[in-house]
């Protein structure tokens, strides 16, 4: 509670100096504004419009990746996870309590609670998705050890989780699934055509993006 986590750093004088607490209007902002939510809602909303349009144009593809013929493939959207279907301000609220800008014990223990609330809007566009005969694959950076309980908290959500496929994509999963995606969006890349990529930082869209001027 973003709330408690105020009245506690006024009561135990938490140093200014501590960088966690440079983000915790940004955490209150995500939780409580009427603005994130409408902006989110919006954004798959549109997401939805683009993917009839996809859906309708056989040479349409939303990544660098694809290669060659794909008019016949089938379609698939790919979703980043965290800050675009799950919501981890909760984490973040966290690290401001321990004071810290990053833990990954603290990280590991929110993950593994699988309690992760969904992005506004994106349930429906998901299940939207589902119901027009698109595959939704998850990519994500998440370590391959806290797969099972990214799943299970998917599936919890009401996100479409295909039970004969691996649709969850982590790092390390594989020896080339590292940072970069582009060796997961490649892979899919040939044996789907991607109407769509959604995320919240350029690695999800192209490489290369954490290397040299922005």
């Amino acid at each position: 509670n973003t709330q408690n986590i105020q009245d506690d750093q006024c009561n135990q004088n938490i140093p200014v100096s501590n960088l966690a607490l440079s983000k915790l209007n940004s955490i209150l902002w995500m939780q409580t504004s009427a603005e994130f939510r409408m902006t989110a809602i919006q954004s798959y909303a549109l997401a939805s419009v683009m993917l009839d349009k996809g859906l309708e144009d056989a040479n349409w593809t939303a990544a660098v990746e694809q290669m060659g013929d794909y008019s016949n493939l089938p379609p698939a959207v790919i979703m980043d996870v965290d800050e675009t279907v799950l919501d981890n301000s909760a984490y973040q609220a966290r690290l401001v309590r321990a004071g810290t800008s990053w833990d990954i014990n603290i990280w590991n223990e929110w993950v593994n609670e699988s309690k992760a609330p969904a992005i506004p809007g994106v349930v429906e566009f998901l299940q939207y998705a589902q119901s027009k005969g698109v595959t939704v694959f998850y990519m994500t950076n998440r370590s391959y050890e806290l797969e099972q309980a990214t799943r299970k908290n998917l599936i919890d959500l009401g996100c479409p989780m295909d039970g004969n496929l691996d649709t969850l994509l982590t790092n390390g999963e594989q020896e080339d699934w590292v940072t970069d995606k582009t060796s997961r969006r490649s892979l899919l890349a040939e044996q789907y055509r991607i109407i769509l990529l959604i995320g919240d930082d350029p690695n999800d869209f192209v490489s290369g993006t954490k290397e040299g001027n922005p």
